[in-house]
């Protein structure tokens, strides 16, 4: 990759490379100020300014391609992290999709169920999801990126959701009525979560798609604004 120079300072060190030796020819053609004396020839003091100022643009010189590499190297790590962070991005939207998309209960009411052993797994499943509604809740509401406050605020919103949904599975089955009931009313909730799931998915996928897509414009305009 290569660090842009800005034209007006190319044409500044052309006009300086063919003005020098002629501005400093007329200086030393001019008479020494309040006449004092000075030491050496005019082809004395032209080589000691040559030198001199040969030095200093040696030095400036060397200073400008160090200043550049170091903000070459800072535009690269730049570029780097940036790129790294959209790799874990999308890993991380892509596990956010599946929590959504593949969410299953399977809560089936049979004579050989035991109850209390279905009410210990939506436990467990519930902590589970609690957690993910935490991070996703702390995002949304620190995060200073619009798009991706939209992407964790409509995927908490599903993920509350789906809580809800899982302690009320839980009241069903500690109702204590006949199984047979508990089927049904389990069936109903279970048909409703499914169209909530495909709802929410299209809308968290489409959150999902214009939070990655402008990290990748981000990326984009960091690469070329140094190619």
């Amino acid at each position: 990759m290569k660090t842009k120079i800005p034209k007006i300072a190319i044409l500044l060190i052309l006009v300086g490379i063919f003005l020098l030796p002629i501005i400093m020819n007329c200086l030393l053609l001019l008479p020494t100020p309040f006449n004092l004396e000075t030491i050496g020839s005019e082809v004395e003091w032209l080589s000691f300014w040559g030198t001199y100022l040969g030095g200093i643009i040696g030095a400036c010189v060397s200073f400008t391609i160090l200043y550049m590499t170091l903000i070459h190297n800072r535009k690269e790590a730049e570029v780097e992290r940036t790129n790294n962070r959209l790799l874990q991005l999308k890993k991380d939207l892509s596990e956010r999709l599946s929590d959504i998309n593949y969410m299953q209960l399977n809560i089936n009411i049979s004579k050989d169920t035991d109850i209390s052993s279905e009410i210990d797994r939506l436990n467990v499943l519930f902590g589970k999801y609690q957690q993910k509604l935490y991070t996703a809740k702390f995002v949304y509401e620190n995060d200073e990126n619009k798009l991706a406050k939209q992407f964790y605020e409509a995927y908490s919103n599903f993920i509350l959701f789906y809580c809800q949904m899982i302690n009320c599975f839980k009241q069903i089955l500690m109702s204590g009525n006949d199984k047979e009931e508990m089927q049904r009313l389990i069936s109903e909730q279970l048909n409703n979560l499914s169209i909530s799931q495909l709802a929410s998915f299209k809308l968290v996928n489409m959150a999902a798609l214009d939070y990655y897509k402008s990290e990748e414009d981000r990326l984009n305009f960091l690469k070329n604004s140094f190619l």
